[in-house]
């Protein structure tokens, strides 16, 4: 698994031991295996720094206590998550720091799981004989995360080929509607909203299911504007035109370029700090910083924003996606 800059892991220990981003696509026994691993590490650590006092629990002092003290290296591979603790190894450690070590095992098979893949689990039983597989968070069942790396993998092979300048709006929701039907939606479920929203730079598509209809808007801003500082303007009134759209559930994918994302990292920073699957609020004074959004939306109400993925380009810009809900 990749490794994940959010991964809350304390001083000394490695950042690949479980990665805090969620995702479809990872395997949920490889997710609880490292996620035990790394319960277990903290919990060695605390239980040696009760027994050592104001001693540093390191690579060499788990190669000690694993009783391979001149073999430095597995012990390190261990602690950053790149190799896996064995049963022995667990044993090993159980019988010299004690029930507050084995402690750590979780109780309760759901929490073998980190917390933020709970809301990936999709219709599984612990004990029932069946492992647990990951679905999308919300929106339709649709595999967001997995469009999302798709479509900026387009955009960069794009720009990559020297065919960015090409790229209009409409040609980049195409894209997105072949993304969706390449992760697993059923191209007949797709079509175009009849409705179109105020900004030219923005598309609609309707996904339609048997229980969720979801409208996923594309924002396609290349920075290929006159006045850049108009970027921010044009995102708040997209975001509340989305938000004012009749349907059960509703997306905003913003394919950003540099100036769009400098932008939006200032107004909007919690889409670049925070966990996939975070839930936030974008206030209608943020959003009219600079000055009011539009007349009809002047009195709009705040965004309940959640955060369902994120794909920084480097100096390309970035991909964010966005389920977007209104308050009343």
């Amino acid at each position: 698994m990749a490794e994940s800059a959010n991964s809350p892991l304390p001083e000394g220990f490695g950042r690949s031991t479980v990665n805090w981003r969620p995702s479809a696509r990872h395997d949920p026994v490889e997710v609880a295996t490292l996620h035990l691993q790394h319960l277990l590490l903290l919990a060695a650590r605390e239980a040696w720094q009760r027994q050592s006092p104001g001693r540093h629990f390191t690579g060499s002092v788990l190669a000690k206590l694993l009783g391979t003290p001149d073999s430095l290296r597995p012990a390190e591979k261990r602690l950053a998550g790149a190799q896996r603790l064995q049963l022995d190894d667990i044993v090993r450690l159980g019988l010299q720091l004690g029930d507050d070590f084995l402690g750590a095992v979780p109780a309760a098979a759901t929490d073998l799981l980190p917390e933020p893949y709970h809301g990936l689990l999709r219709e599984w039983r612990a004990g029932a004989g069946t492992l647990p597989r990951f679905g999308q968070l919300g929106l339709g069942g649709h595999d967001w995360t997995s469009v999302a790396i798709e479509l900026a993998a387009y955009l960069d092979a794009e720009a990559d080929a020297g065919r960015d300048h090409l790229l209009t709006t409409d040609a980049a929701t195409y894209a997105l509607a072949q993304c969706l039907t390449e992760c697993g939606t059923d191209s007949s479920h797709i079509e175009l909203s009849d409705e179109p929203l105020a900004d030219p730079s923005v598309r609609a598509l309707e996904l339609a299911s048997p229980t969720t209809t979801v409208l996923a808007a594309l924002a396609y801003l290349p920075d290929r504007v006159d006045r850049p500082s108009d970027l921010w303007q044009r995102i708040a009134n997209v975001l509340h035109d989305v938000a004012e759209r009749e349907t059960d559930e509703r997306l905003l994918v913003i394919a950003a370029g540099p100036a769009a994302t400098r932008q939006l990292r200032t107004r909007l920073p919690e889409g670049f700090t925070a966990t996939p699957g975070t839930e936030f609020t974008l206030t209608i004074q943020t959003a009219m910083r600079n000055r009011l959004i539009t007349q009809e939306h002047a009195v709009s109400p705040d965004l309940d924003l959640l955060l369902v993925d994120r794909r920084e380009q480097g100096h390309r810009g970035s991909v964010l996606t966005l389920g977007i809900t209104k308050r009343r």
